[in-house]
């Protein structure tokens, strides 16, 4: 059995290629660079519509965690596009290469966001709720929706939340917090953040290619927590609290400050009736 990861050199992607490297399990990667076939590195370019179909051969799995990073620039025209291309253009170009060159592969594990909800507020949400109306949750329904096109029962889907553990992006921002003792609670901090372990989600990935049904699950924690009460938890030393006000916030970020100021407030039903146990917020390093 070989997997195909698509997006293998990210955070996650890198976590996923070491459980296989444990676990003995044969992997090949998807990559803009030229193929090596020694690293395990197969060409892929959906701009270009460049393939090296060689990728395929022998693959039981295909997972596709590509996607440009959202917090990564402000929302401009040009950056919302990339945002959509890397991932839907891309799981289209992903999907027509499979039924192109191996039809027969089994199964499809896509990522998707918790931001496919919107703003929750203080209402708990499952994987039956309806996705918002804003930028995110457009962008969430139109990659799911071309995940799906492989086939419902061939695919299952992971609505990340907030991924916490060493090296995460998310603990990079927030090391000068531990450093400096400062803590910046954007909107005042009492929105809820939904959050899962690196572990976890590799754990999640991991049983989902042979043992948790195809479908939709939300990737997050059985414990969403509010923001401040995440800092109380991940950072054990003195501090200095300093609100920011959500104006403030948008007149920086503009319309990528949804990502701080929205309140998700989600629940992993599924993963529950599954069984799955979860670890609890990592320290800052």
């Amino acid at each position: 059995m070989t997997i195909l990861v698509s997006g293998g050199t990210g955070y996650v992607g890198q976590a996923l290629i070491q459980r296989f490297t444990e676990k003995k399990i044969r992997y090949k990667i998807l990559s803009r660079s030229s193929s090596n076939y020694q690293k395990g590195i197969y060409h892929a370019d959906f701009s270009k519509n460049s393939f090296d179909e060689s990728a395929l051969e022998d693959v039981h799995t295909v997972i596709n965690l590509n996607g440009a990073n959202i917090g990564e620039k402000r929302w401009s025209a040009s950056r919302k596009q990339t945002l959509r291309d890397s991932r839907i253009a891309h799981t289209e170009f992903l999907i027509d290469k499979i039924k192109k060159y191996k039809p027969s592969v089994n199964k499809l594990i896509s990522c998707s966001a918790i931001g496919y909800y919107g703003d929750t507020g203080e209402t708990f949400v499952s994987e039956t709720s309806k996705n918002g109306s804003d930028f995110m949750s457009e962008l969430c329904r139109d990659w799911e929706n071309a995940s799906l096109s492989i086939g419902v029962e061939k695919c299952t889907i992971f609505r990340i939340g907030l991924v916490l553990g060493t090296n995460s992006s998310f603990e990079k921002k927030l090391r000068p917090s531990k450093w400096f003792r400062i803590v910046p609670l954007f909107g005042g901090g009492q929105q809820y953040i939904s959050w899962i372990h690196i572990d976890d989600l590799v754990k999640l990935m991991y049983l989902a290619i042979n043992d948790l049904p195809s479908g939709i699950y939300n990737a997050v924690s059985k414990t969403p927590i509010r923001l401040n009460q995440y800092f109380d938890k991940a950072i054990k030393s003195p501090k200095m609290a300093i609100p920011i006000p959500p104006g403030l916030v948008k007149m920086i970020l503009g319309e990528m400050s949804d990502v701080v100021l929205n309140s998700y407030r989600v629940s992993p039903q599924k993963i529950i009736l599954n069984n799955i146990q979860h670890n609890g917020i990592p320290k800052l390093k």
